[in-house]
């Protein structure tokens, strides 16, 4: 069985904050679950509305956005890569089933009503994203909720010592997301 990753550092958070195409503070509006079948298993497709209250990074983001995954218990996961053309022609996708072994794969905690800050990676489809490490057992998911204008991980990793100190409020937490994009912006 495979275990979770080491505790989440800010250089881990430095190296996620890079891969994702946008980064949002946002509010839960409306979630959909629906059984559905694919490649013949069984699972689960999430459709989440969020309503955008800051962009901390990405382009083209309308007031709401909205989150696609898809789960199977049996750790099977399908993604849409791109083939040759642009994301939002579908006819260029390709699907991609990837086998996994050990827990199952982490998906989003999504509950009506609650505040998240989440790096979001696109799907393939405009305006369609997945939290960055969904569909993996084995790295961070990025999705942080916010209970008491505090910053909780997902309950399978934990805060390492140099983050804990910025998680105390949402504040700190985003204050430090945009240091760690100017950073990067510093080094062009």
């Amino acid at each position: 069985m495979q275990p979770p990753p080491p505790p989440l550092s800010i250089e881990h958070l430095k190296i996620m904050v890079d891969k994702a195409d946008a980064i949002v503070v946002g509010s839960v509006k409306d979630i959909k679950k629906t059984d559905e079948i694919r490649n013949h298993q069984k699972g689960k497709r999430v459709d989440v509305t969020l309503e955008v209250k800051t962009l901390l990074k990405g382009k083209g983001i309308a007031d709401t956005l909205h989150i696609r995954e898809w789960f199977s218990e049996n750790g099977i996961v399908e993604t849409k890569l791109p083939k040759k053309g642009k994301l939002s022609e579908p006819k260029h996708s390709v699907k991609v089933v990837r086998m996994t072994a050990g827990p199952n794969a982490y998906h989003g905690q999504y509950r009506k009503g609650f505040n998240v800050i989440i790096l979001l990676k696109k799907v393939g489809e405009p305006g369609i994203f997945k939290p960055l490490g969904a569909g993996t057992y084995d790295m961070y998911l990025c999705e942080f909720l916010i209970e008491n204008n505090k910053i909780k991980p997902i309950s399978y990793f934990s805060f390492a010592g140099d983050i804990k100190e910025y998680a105390g409020s949402e504040r700190q937490f985003v204050n430090l997301i945009k240091t760690l994009l100017k950073k990067k912006k510093d080094l062009k």
